[in-house]
C-alpha cells in the first residue's frame, strides 16, 4: 500500500497528470477500494478538506509511514508545542501577561523598630542591609550575629535556638542587594545586652550629640541609650563609642585646614583690599594663617586713637595651635578688632611674621607715635 501511495505522490508531482472521473478528489478511490491501512489515509484526507487546506499527497503519505512504525501516537499532548502558540491554531493575542511583581525597596527613613523583612527586599548595598539589620536587632532587643559579611552578600542569625535567619547577595542585574533566603520568626527573648550595640552603632546613633556637646559624660549617655532603646552596652562599648564618635568630629575638623586655599580664594573674591597670608612649613605644613579684613583696616586708621593691644591664647581643640591678634580701642572705649592669625604655636618666629604684616598694612614704619601694650612685651 505504501508504494501506491509512493505512486500516487509521482502522478501527483507529473505536469500530464489527470483527475478520472468527476470526482472533486484527485484519485478517484472510494472507501470500499480502501484496505485498512488506506483507511487511515483517507480520513487524514477528509480532515485536511474540512479545514479547506491543499496539502501533498507526500505529507499524507508521512502520516501513514509514521502509523505502521509505530511513531503516531494519538495522545493529543503530543501537538503541543513548546513556544507560546495555541494549538488550536489562535494567535498569541488571546495570551494575556501577566504583570510581573514589584519587589519591595528599603526605606532608611522607616521605623526601624517594626521594620519586616520579606523575601526580594532591595537595598543598595550590603552595608546598607547590614544597618538595617543592626537597628532592627538593637530597638527589639534581639541577639542577631553576622556569619559571614562581604561586598556581595551578607548572612546573619539570630541566636542559638532560635530559627531567625537572612541571607542577601548582590544581583548583577539591578546592581543592588536582594533578600534570597528569610526565616523571620524569632523564638528568643529579649536581650539588654545584644552584641549589636556596639562601640561603632553608639558613634554612629550618637554623632550629632556628640558634636553639640563633646563633653557629655558616659553616664548621661548610658541614660539615653536605656531610655530610648532599652538596651545597656558595657561601659567599655559607651567609652570606645565616644572616642569614635569624637575621632569622626576631629577628623572633619583636620580636614577643613586643607580647604585654606579655597577659603583664601573666596575671601579675595568678596574683599579686593583685604590681606590674606598662608604662611607653609616644610612638606606643605600648616605653620600660620593672617587675616586683616580692609574695613576693620579702615575703620582702625580713621576712627581709633594709634593704641594696639597684642595677645595670644591657646585653641583648645583637637589640633591645636594659638591665635594671635591686635586690638584697638574706639570712641566708646570699646574694643575693635584690627587683625588676627592662626598660627600652630604661639612662639617669637611666628609673632615677628604677624607683626611685619600688621605694620606693613597699616603704614605704621618705625612706630613713631603709636602705643603698643603688651603682657610679654612682644
Amino acid at each position: 500500500n505504501v508504494g501506491d501511495v509512493q505512486k500516487d505522490v509521482d502522478d501527483f508531482t507529473d505536469v500530464d497528470y489527470e483527475p478520472y472521473g468527476d470526482s472533486s478528489s484527485d484519485d478517484g478511490l472510494s472507501e470500499g477500494d480502501l484496505g485498512t491501512d488506506d483507511e487511515e489515509y483517507l480520513s487524514a484526507r477528509r480532515d485536511k478538506h474540512r479545514n479547506g487546506q491543499d496539502d501533498s499527497l507526500a505529507d499524507i503519505a508521512e502520516i501513514i509511514n509514521s502509523h505502521q512504525s509505530g511513531d503516531y501516537s494519538d495522545d493529543s499532548d503530543s501537538s503541543i508545542c513548546s513556544h507560546e502558540e495555541s494549538v488550536d491554531g489562535s494567535d498569541d493575542s488571546d495570551n494575556v501577561c501577566k504583570p510581573k511583581k514589584k519587589c519591595v525597596v528599603y526605606d532608611p527613613e522607616c521605623d526601624k523598630k517594626t521594620i519586616q523583612f520579606v523575601l526580594g527586599m532591595r537595598f543598595v548595598s550590603v552595608a546598607q542591609c547590614k544597618d538595617a539589620i543592626q537597628s532592627h536587632a538593637v530597638y527589639n532587643g534581639l541577639n542577631i550575629q553576622f556569619m559571614r559579611s562581604s561586598e556581595k552578600q551578607v548572612e546573619a542569625r539570630c541566636t542559638d535556638g532560635c530559627p531567625w535567619k537572612l541571607y542577601a547577595s548582590l544581583v548583577r542585574a539591578e546592581g543592588m542587594v536582594a533578600i534570597k533566603t528569610l526565616v523571620s520568626e524569632h523564638k528568643c527573648h529579649r536581650d539588654m545586652n545584644t552584641r549589636q550595640a556596639s562601640s561603632s552603632w553608639v558613634a554612629k546613633e550618637f554623632l550629632e550629640k556628640f558634636g553639640k556637646k563633646t563633653r557629655m559624660k558616659v553616664g548621661d549617655l548610658e541614660e539615653q541609650i536605656l531610655d530610648k532603646y532599652a538596651v545597656q552596652p558595657s561601659r567599655w562599648k559607651l567609652y570606645r563609642g565616644k572616642y569614635k564618635a569624637l575621632e569622626l568630629l576631629r577628623g572633619t575638623e583636620t580636614e577643613h585646614y586643607a580647604c585654606l586655599r579655597s577659603y583664601i580664594a573666596e575671601l579675595q573674591r568678596v574683599d579686593r583690599s583685604g590681606r590674606f597670608e598662608l604662611l607653609l612649613d616644610v612638606g606643605s605644613v600648616f605653620k600660620a594663617f593672617f587675616v586683616v579684613f580692609s574695613s576693620l583696616r579702615q575703620g582702625f586708621l580713621e576712627g581709633c586713637r594709634p593704641v594696639i593691644g597684642f595677645d595670644g591664647c591657646f585653641l583648645k581643640t583637637c589640633v591645636g595651635g594659638a591665635l594671635l591678634c591686635a586690638i584697638g580701642k574706639d570712641g566708646n572705649n570699646q574694643i575693635f578688632p584690627i587683625a588676627w592669625a592662626v598660627a600652630d604655636s604661639e612662639n617669637e618666629q611666628n609673632w615677628k611674621w604677624f607683626l611685619e604684616i600688621l605694620f606693613n598694612e597699616l603704614r605704621i614704619g618705625d612706630g613713631l607715635g603709636w602705643t603698643f601694650i603688651s603682657d610679654q612685651q612682644k
